[in-house]
Parts: C-alpha cells; structure tokens; sequence
C-alpha cells in the first residue's frame, strides 16, 4: 500500500470494527465516489458504495468473465456470487429483472471453451465441464480414510483444508491460483 493511493487506503481499514472508523470510511467512499462523478443518488449513504448502472455493469462483466475464464464451482464460487447479487438485490433490484448473472455466465464459459476448441483447464473442478464423477471419487477415497496426498495420487485433485475447495494441483495441497478467504482472513499461505 502507498500512502499516495487513497483507494488503497480505504481498502487497508474498511473492515475495522469501530463504529467510528466504519463512518469515517463510508464518508470517504462517498467522497470518493462523487469525485469520480457518481451521481448522490446512487451512492448509498450508510457504505458509501456506488450502486450506479455503471457499477453494476462493471460487477456483473466481473462475474461473467470470471465464470466464462474460470469455470463455476456451487461449493466455491456461489456464496460469493450470491452475496454480490443479494447486495445488488437490496438496492437496485430494478437493475436484477431478467438479468441472470449465471447463466450469462455459464453461457460465456462454454461458448469460450468451445471456440478454442481445447477442453476446459478447470476440468474436474469445474461443475460446467464435468459430470461429478471425479468429486464422487474424491469423497468416496475421503470417506474410507485415505490421506490427502492418496487422494492426489488417485486422483490429481487437491482440497483446501481451509475452505475445502477441490482443485487439480501439481502436487497435494499445492493449490496453485487458488484465492482462500478463510486462509487469507487468518493469515496462513498457500
């Protein structure tokens, strides 16, 4: 973080619990956001969030491109997702009607795949391109005890202990790219 980038600021302690700093910080996204130009009517006042038709075209794009490149894991992907879309929900659900940020999506991720014309890399992970087979095989060999590193063995797959995502690794619990939130929040690496 650089003491020149007010964003990184704001990044940096917006997840303070004092109710003091917590308003201190949405008066400088408000501030923030009216510098960017964002009208005072899509700015809600308790956060200081932008909830402009352009902060929500910018979200929604995130989260198909990142299903289209990545693929859509239910387990992994769908809490976040339904947060993003709840919060959107709670202050524009005129922006919402008939829009479905998934199955745009789901629709990109095979569109993308196909047109390449390789097979999907998250293949194993990634509930769009495969049948579940690799997942039941995972718990079944989970289930009768075997260590995580005869489970990679079996398998090429890895689970984070932390948040128990499934990912094809290099090696066991070697979970290459894999963004944990849990293992973030309390300070362990990868």
């Amino acid at each position: 973080m650089t003491s020149n980038d007010p964003a990184s600021l704001i990044r940096h302690y917006a997840y303070d619990s004092d109710p003091d700093q917590r308003t201190s910080m949405a008066d400088s996204r408000i501030a923030l956001c009216l510098a960017r130009g964002v009208a005072m009517d899509d700015i809600d006042p308790a956060s200081g969030y932008d909830y402009s038709r352009a902060a929500y075209d910018r979200c929604r794009h995130s989260w198909v491109w990142n299903i289209k490149e990545h693929g859509y894991s239910e387990s992994y992907d769908s809490p976040a997702l339904n947060r993003a879309i709840d919060s959107w929900a709670a202050h524009r659900p005129d922006f919402l009607e008939g829009d479905d940020w998934l199955a745009a999506g789901l629709a990109a991720h095979r569109a993308h795949w196909a047109t390449i014309d390789i097979t999907c890399s998250f293949d194993g992970v990634c509930d769009i391109c495969t049948t579940g087979d690799e997942h039941a095989k995972v718990e079944g060999l989970e289930a009768d005890g075997r260590t995580p590193g005869e489970v990679w063995e079996a398998t090429g797959l890895a689970r984070c202990d932390a948040c128990g995502h499934l990912m094809r690794s290099l090696a066991p619990m070697n979970l290459i790219d894999h963004y944990c939130a849990r293992r973030q929040r309390h300070g362990a690496t990868a």
